[in-house]
Order: C-alpha cells, then sequence, then structure tokens
C-alpha cells in the first residue's frame, strides 16, 4: 500500500497544478484572441471572400462580398450559390462544381451575379477545397474580382477597334503607316488597290522610286524630313503629289500626314491619309485653260474694236477715193493712159473696201444666226473677192468637193474663216505660189479621236 503524500508533497502537486491551469487558461485567452484577430482580418479583407459546403451552399461571406452584392449575412448562409446567379450562368455553375470538387482548385472562372437591387455583376473567381485529415471535402475557400467594369472597357475598345477597322477598310482614301527606321510603308489599306493598282501587300513592300517619280520622291521625302529633324516647327504635313500608278498612269494625291513618336520623344513614322485629287486636278486646268480662253477672247475683243474704229475711219476715206475715181473715169476716155490709172485706183480701193468691211465684221458684236449653208456655194460667192485678197502672184485653185454635206453656221463666220486662212497663206507663201481650197466629206472614227481627246464622231 502506498504511503499517503506529506504535507509538503501536497502543497507542491497542488502548486504544480495550479500553475498548469494558469498556463491553459493563456493559452486559451490566446487561441481566443488569434481567432478573434482572424476573423477581424477575414470580415475586413477588401476582397471578397465565400466560403460553401458540399452542396453549393454558403457557410461564410466577409463584409466586402456583402458590401458589393447589397444582401445580409442572414440573407446568404444557408442559401445555394446558385441562386445568386444570372439565370443563364445556374446552368455554368451546377456543371462546374463538381469539377471544382475534383480539382481541388479553380482559377479565374467567370460567373454573372445578380446584386440585390437586380444589376449583373461580372466576377472571376479563384478559390481552393479544404479537406479533412482524411482527404475528404470539408469546405471551399474563394475569393473574387469585380470584373464587370473590366469587361466594358474591353468590349468598348474592342467595338472601338472594330469600328475603326470597318473604316480604315471601307474609306474611299488610302490610310498609311510610314517607317522612318526602312523608308518603307508598314501599314496600307485596302483602298490603296482601287486608286494606285497595288495591293496593300506590294505597297508595303516597293520603294519609293516604285510609287513616286524622282521629282515627286525628292519632293515627300524633303518635306517629312523637316519635320521629322524639328525644321518645320509643325508635326504635320499637307502637300499634293503625283503618284505612280501600277499601270503606269499618274494620280494626283493630296498627303495628309502627321508625325509619331516614340516614348523618348525620338521620330518613328508617319501615320496619314492619301486622298485622290485627280479629278480635282483636271478641273483646276480646265479652269486655267478656260481663264486663258478668257483673256484671249477679252484680248481679241479689244483688237475688235481697234480694227472697227480703224477700218470705219479707213473706210470713208476709200469711200472718197472710189467715188472720185469713177467721177474722173466717167471724164476720161477709156483710151487714154490716165483712164487705165484710175481703174487701177478704182480696183485697189475696191480691194481695199473689201478688206475693210471684213474688218468691221470681225470688229462687230453681232449675234449668231445659224443657218443652212451650201459651203460649195459659198466659198465659190468668195473666189473673187480671195483671189483679190492674196494678190495676183498666188494662183487660186478651187476643187469643190461631190454631195457635199450641208452645214449649219452663220454665215459671217464662214466669211472669216475663209478669209483668214487665205491671209495666213498669202503670209506663209511669202511670193509666187499657189493657194488650194477643197471641200469633202469626212468620216471621223474611234481611231482618230484617240489622237484628238477634241473630236468628237461622226460625219463631217
Amino acid at each position: 500500500m502506498a504511503a499517503k503524500p506529506t504535507y509538503e508533497e501536497l502543497e507542491q502537486q497542488v502548486k504544480a497544478l495550479r500553475q498548469a491551469l494558469s498556463e491553459h487558461g493563456q493559452t486559451v485567452e490566446s487561441y481566443l484572441k488569434n481567432e478573434n484577430n482572424f476573423r477581424l482580418m477575414f470580415m475586413n479583407a477588401p476582397l471578397p471572400y465565400q466560403s460553401l459546403d458540399e452542396t453549393g451552399a454558403f457557410i461564410d461571406v466577409n463584409q466586402a462580398f456583402l458590401d458589393i452584392l447589397g444582401y445580409t449575412k442572414e440573407e446568404l448562409i444557408g442559401k445555394n450559390f446558385g441562386d445568386f446567379l444570372h439565370p443563364d450562368w445556374t446552368a455554368h455553375f451546377k456543371e462546374n462544381f463538381p469539377r471544382f470538387k475534383a480539382i481541388g482548385e479553380i482559377l479565374g472562372v467567370e460567373f454573372e451575379m445578380v446584386k440585390k437591387n437586380g444589376d449583373p455583376i461580372l466576377v472571376s473567381f479563384n478559390g481552393k477545397i479544404q479537406r479533412d485529415d482524411s482527404g475528404n471535402f470539408k469546405r471551399t475557400h474563394c475569393i473574387f474580382h469585380d470584373i464587370t467594369e473590366q469587361r466594358r472597357t474591353e468590349e468598348a475598345l474592342r467595338k472601338s477597334e472594330e469600328n475603326y477597322r470597318f473604316l480604315v477598310e471601307h474609306s474611299n482614301d488610302i490610310i498609311w503607316i510610314f517607317d522612318l527606321s526602312t523608308m518603307t510603308y508598314s501599314f496600307c489599306s485596302k483602298s490603296v488597290e482601287t486608286i494606285l493598282g497595288y495591293t496593300a501587300e506590294e505597297a508595303c513592300s516597293a520603294s519609293l522610286d516604285v510609287i513616286f517619280s524622282q521629282e515627286t520622291k525628292k519632293k515627300i521625302q524633303d518635306a517629312f524630313g523637316k519635320i521629322a529633324i524639328g525644321q518645320a516647327g509643325t508635326d504635320r504635313v499637307l502637300i499634293e503629289a503625283e503618284h505612280r500608278h501600277k499601270d503606269g498612269r499618274l494620280i494626283w494625291m493630296e498627303i495628309n500626314a502627321v508625325l509619331q513618336k516614340d516614348p523618348a520623344g525620338q521620330p518613328v513614322s508617319f501615320s496619314g491619309v492619301s486622298r485622290d485629287i485627280t479629278a480635282r486636278k483636271q478641273m483646276e486646268k480646265e479652269k486655267q485653260e478656260l481663264h486663258a480662253q478668257l483673256l484671249q477672247s477679252q484680248k481679241m475683243e479689244s483688237i475688235g474694236r481697234l480694227a472697227g474704229g480703224v477700218a470705219h475711219d479707213f473706210n470713208n476715206m476709200l469711200m472718197v477715193i472710189i467715188g472720185n475715181a469713177e467721177m474722173a473715169m466717167e471724164e476720161n476716155d477709156p483710151s487714154t493712159p490716165a483712164y487705165a490709172q484710175l481703174q487701177e485706183i478704182f480696183t485697189s480701193a475696191q480691194r481695199s473696201a473689201e478688206l475693210t468691211r471684213h474688218l468691221l465684221a470681225f470688229a462687230q458684236k453681232q449675234t449668231i444666226s445659224p443657218k443652212i449653208l451650201d459651203l460649195n456655194k459659198t466659198i465659190s460667192g468668195m473666189a473673187g473677192t480671195l483671189q483679190r485678197l492674196i494678190g495676183e502672184n498666188i494662183q487660186l485653185i478651187w476643187k469643190p468637193g461631190i454631195d457635199l454635206l450641208s452645214l449649219k453656221m452663220d454665215p459671217s463666220q464662214i466669211d472669216q474663216i475663209i478669209v483668214n486662212l487665205a491671209v495666213n497663206a498669202r503670209d506663209a507663201i511669202a511670193g509666187v505660189g499657189t493657194l488650194t481650197i477643197e471641200t469633202r466629206n469626212i468620216v471621223v472614227d474611234e481611231a482618230c479621236c484617240m489622237t484628238h481627246e477634241e473630236w468628237i464622231p461622226g460625219d463631217y
């Protein structure tokens, strides 16, 4: 039988028990304190947290979860996670939750949940499965990120890129990027094929010598170079330049470009738009030609007024000469030398009067009155006048055409045309020669019009 402990031994045992109880109390207090700290950290964590049981029902959530979705904790605990998803996503959860439990981890799995106020929210989950010592499912631990705004931004960016791509691909202008390091196009829109005949790939691989003449190439290089080195005082360029079409034709383009720089501020490329202005340049050319014609017309009008004034005064003097010559001839016998001289004066004065009449007709501003004319008959009636006009040293040969088409024109214009031709021929001959005037029908076909753009096919 064991001996009874002494008083001192009992006192030591009691003391040891008290020490053990004190240490245990401190341990329990420390555990409780740590649990409270972890609970505070869990509830105040910035990322939403949830824990589900094996059926998918909520076991726990933190305050961030409640704040984002707008529910109270009592409204969630015990409810199935799928009940808070958008109807289109419930099947997705039922299908993937068993996989999550089997795999033990998920990263970036997306769901569309519904807030208490009815607003949808797109979230991305990361989570792990907690298991017991036997490896059996115990609970889930998941956090999620609200990616609603991120997806809206991505969708807006996608639509913006889609819109810009549509604009670039369907623009009538050529949109391009010119790389300064390679001095070639790094991008060209599809419209380059419509305007210049090159595919986008051909345009990007072509050198400047292929697309531009040497003069145009230098013009563009000078403009780009001054901007790139900062001498132009601007980052933009607007110039007009001829481009060489793949078939060799020259196409006028308006180039509107801006310099692009890297983060260090170094020039790397030009981005721009080139517009076909060939039609506009043609209109400008025609406008200039019309302006020149107007100036010439005004010049001829001034000459006409001057010629009219001179011809009028000269005609008055000729009438005096002709009148006096006629009276003198009446007073002299035709057989006398004086009569022959008077006859010469009279004939020369008549010829001069004919010329003054043409000058007066040229100077008159009368309305054009086209008539159906027999050109042969009109020229035949002018033969005598033309012979006197060109002089005795030039023989006039008149060859009227057979079955000549009728002509609709003002008779005075015909007179002016024939007289001008005769005078020009006389001046060109400058001595003895022959002037042949011939009429005939001709047919102007498409082949003739190829070399004479102003001609129109038809019978003339």
